[in-house]
């Protein structure tokens, strides 16, 4: 026999997983989309995801002051090996 107690429980568990699901979407920047008419600028690196932020950050910054939209787009294939391989 269930009691009201564990219904509020599993109510309650519910509401916090779905909060957990719907939350990142609602707190994403609103530039994690990128605008239709930005020029793309593909990068072949093979550095980690913090290098890859800062330096797209700090180009699209740069760009921007200067007039120009420029979408950072990075490729990872690999190590410097790959990326030689692949050129």
């Amino acid at each position: 026999m269930k009691t009201r107690g564990s219904d509020i429980g599993l109510w309650s568990t519910a509401g916090l997983l779905s909060a957990l699901v719907v939350l990142p979407f609602l707190l994403r920047p609103s530039d994690a989309e990128p605008p239709a008419h930005a020029e793309r600028l593909v990068v072949l690196s093979p550095h980690n995801e913090a290098v890859r932020y800062e330096f797209g950050l700090g180009f699209r910054q740069y760009m921007l002051a200067r007039g120009r939209n420029v979408l950072v787009d990075w490729r990872t294939p690999g190590g410097t090996a790959e990326i030689s391989r692949y050129l």
